[in-house]
């Protein structure tokens, strides 16, 4: 899951909004760090700086998504998740089970 910040919004009200958005969950509780990842050639479209945290979440609520964005929601295991990530994202999972933190 992912999200652009909006002008004006804090980190925290856009994990919230994002999470509805994109999987139908709320977020019940923000948790530490996991990373700060800002390298140009992690994401070809444009460089973004993406910040990655702990988070408990309800269980996701998929009938208020947009169908078109979105193809299916679940939770998954640990030894559930997809083995290829888009954007980069395997060192984030990587970092977020090894309770390692990373600012680049």
């Amino acid at each position: 899951m992912g999200g652009t910040l909006e002008w004006g919004e804090t980190l925290s009200s856009c994990i919230a909004r994002e999470l509805v958005e994109e999987t139908g969950a709320r977020l019940l509780e923000v948790g530490p760090l996991v990373g700060v990842y800002s390298d140009p050639a992690r994401d070809p479209r444009f460089h973004a700086v993406t910040v990655v945290v702990h988070a408990t979440v309800s269980q996701p609520d998929p009938s208020g998504i947009n169908p078109l964005e979105i193809a299916e929601v679940r939770l998954f295991t640990d030894d559930e998740l997809p083995s290829e990530l888009s954007h980069g994202m395997d060192d984030m999972i990587s970092d977020a089970r090894s309770g390692r933190q990373r600012f680049e």
